[in-house]
């Protein structure tokens, strides 16, 4: 299942060709983590990449970053190979370098243990002082930041992040990748040990950065209620393979064969599967509760 092989590839931002990867080769210890990885993302889209544990996902987004040099293939962003050395940008630091933003900014499961300035200012200017950036140019940026997690820069840029809660912990973590001005925001896990509150305040974060910055996001979970809700275009990944990849409708529309790789459906999903078992002609993959509401009124009503 793939509906993006056809398109132009000035379209995409990132593409990976028949991308694979190896820990420790030829030792003992070998272990084949990702094989003939294909995949094209949209710039500006968000995208899902969904799977079980141990199926590749993390080791994936690790090699789109760079952290990770791939055993075969290769990882093109806007077109070019990330593993090899990059034209020197044209906009130079205080000190006459050129200063390199970083195209791909990953926050980690649980982003708070990224965490290790004394003050929350310190911590979110981090990676723009690395990059040689003015000092008001960094003010600029951590004021932005702050402001686009929906932090009070004056009344928590001189507190130690330590002393804050931990949702206001990761949004300081996530601030300070924001702040680096990536042309891709991936995070893996983004709502790994958050109470449903702390989620839905995600969910709207995540759709904010994609709106107002145009960012280019992906998520990493195994999650399918939560992708599910913002995600316009999912992978899955199994055994480090890709198994599908295509619109949620298109993914969705074996759920059988998606719990066989222990992904559970979303409940509203589950409940139009079920009343299809029983004969109700409903559409099966409803992709959000209102969606669901209004197809239940359609057959009822």
């Amino acid at each position: 299942m793939n509906n993006n092989n056809n398109n132009n590839s000035s379209d995409f931002i990132i593409e990976t060709k028949n991308l694979g990867y190896v820990y420790q080769p030829k030792t003992p210890f070998e272990k084949v983590a990702l094989e003939d990885i294909n995949i094209k993302i949209r710039k500006g889209e968000k995208t899902g990449i969904l799977g079980p544990t141990g199926s590749g996902k993390s080791t994936l987004v690790q090699l789109l970053n760079g952290l990770l040099t791939p055993t075969a293939g290769s990882v093109l962003i806007d077109g070019e190979d990330i593993n090899r050395p990059r034209k020197k940008s044209q906009k130079k630091s205080d000190s006459g370098e050129p200063v390199v933003t970083p195209r791909v900014g990953l926050v980690f499961q649980y982003p708070e243990y990224q965490i290790f300035e004394e003050t929350v200012f310190e911590d979110v200017a981090f990676g723009p002082k690395n990059m040689g950036l003015s000092p008001d140019e960094i003010h600029s940026r951590v004021e932005n930041a702050l402001k686009w997690v929906n932090m009070d820069f004056d009344r928590i840029k001189d507190r130690s992040p330590f002393s804050l809660s931990g949702g206001e912990m990761r949004r300081v973590a996530l601030a300070g990748v924001l702040a680096m001005y990536p042309q891709i925001l991936i995070l893996d896990e983004p709502m790994a040990g958050l109470d449903p509150r702390g989620c839905y305040e995600v969910e709207e974060r995540i759709g904010e950065f994609h709106s107002q910055l145009g960012m280019t996001v992906i998520m990493i979970s195994h999650d399918m209620n939560r992708i599910s809700r913002i995600a316009e275009h999912l992978i899955v990944m199994n055994q480090g393979k890709i198994t599908a990849d295509g619109t949620p409708e298109q993914v969705f529309e074996n759920p059988r064969w998606l719990k066989t790789m222990g992904l559970e459906l979303p409940p509203y999903m589950e409940l139009m599967n079920r009343l299809s078992q029983k004969g109700w002609k409903v559409k099966k993959n409803t992709l959000n509760l209102d969606d669901t509401v209004e197809e239940l009124k359609r057959v009822l009503l």
